[in-house]
């Protein structure tokens, strides 16, 4: 009975010092997050960056993160200027993202303009970036994990699960280089292979909004006075010209989006030339990016209406 008595002691001062050193590790961890300069930790820190500031917020899929250069967008604007956008991006991480931006900082946002092709779910279930926001935001972490609850009652007793994702992992990695990503960008050049046409025909380009998403989005904003901006980001010429269903899912878009008087931007093809400009048909390298910057610079941020 003694030796008993001894394990379930032992056992129970080993219990403790786990808890203790995860919910200690976590609060860590928080603070080392805060002084990160990648832009999803800059959001969840929001105030930290922001307060007082008007803001116009950029947030989508791999195509926003790489199509605009926030540094020189923000520099020309009287206004912050800051992007968001990340690979993968989906509506349910966007407004997760939002959520926690707009709780975190006592700053007004503008504009918050996203592109069409991340108004989509296609990842079911809770996302690592969800579970990584709700580490800043208790309201979202209460709402996102009820709906899972072995996440939910294993990220309370071990919070540290929240950051055991990629998203800490670039966080860290930014503290370390002690920079932010706003004018992050590729340099690589796309070269049309012979095969193209096959893969752009074989099937027909539909639109997959989660409407249901996209009206929660749209109360979130006007709740916040928030203009919210919906656009698609350019296309490589031989994309747009030869994807099956383009132009059908371009006007399938604008209806969905415009039908709830959101202001929708067609910007693919405002890029005609492919040359050099290009990662692959859907990504803008550097050179594009400068160019598109410029361009949604004075179309979007300053407001000029675009020559046509």
């Amino acid at each position: 009975m003694d030796s008993i008595r001894i394990f379930f002691k032992y056992a129970l001062c080993v219990i403790l010092i786990i808890l203790i050193a995860g919910q200690a590790g976590f609060f860590l961890l928080k603070e080392v997050v805060a002084n990160s300069g990648f832009r999803l930790a800059m959001g969840a820190n929001a105030d930290q960056y922001f307060a007082g500031e008007n803001v116009s917020l950029l947030i989508g899929d791999s195509r926003m993160m790489d199509g605009i250069n926030a540094r020189k967008v923000s520099e020309r604007s009287s206004n912050q200027v800051f992007n968001l956008g990340f690979n993968g991006l989906e509506i349910p991480d966007i407004i997760a993202v939002i959520r926690t931006f707009y709780k975190q900082c006592d700053c007004k946002v503008n504009k918050l303009i996203i592109n069409a092709g991340s108004l989509e779910d296609y990842e079911k279930g809770t996302s690592e970036i969800e579970r990584f926001m709700s580490a800043f935001n208790s309201e979202l972490a209460n709402e996102i994990l009820a709906e899972n609850s072995a996440l939910r009652y294993s990220s309370i007793v071990f919070p540290l699960l929240k950051f055991n994702n990629e998203v800490f992992l670039r966080s860290l990695f930014y503290v370390i280089k002690g920079e932010d990503d706003q004018s992050h960008g590729n340099s690589y050049h796309f070269k049309i292979p012979e095969t193209i046409m096959k893969s752009l025909t074989a099937k027909t380009k539909k639109s997959y909004i989660d409407e249901t998403r996209l009206d929660k989005l749209i109360k979130l904003t006007s709740e916040n006075g928030t203009e919210l901006i919906i656009i698609l980001p350019p296309h490589h010429p031989v994309y747009t010209e030869n994807r099956k269903g383009f132009d059908s899912y371009l006007s399938e878009v604008r209806q969905t989006v415009e039908s709830r008087n959101i202001k929708f931007l067609d910007h693919s093809r405002v890029i005609t030339d492919g040359e050099n400009k290009f990662a692959d048909l859907i990504h803008l390298n550097i050179n594009g990016q400068d160019i598109y910057s410029d361009y949604f610079y004075k179309t979007v941020i300053k407001g000029v209406p675009p020559v046509l």
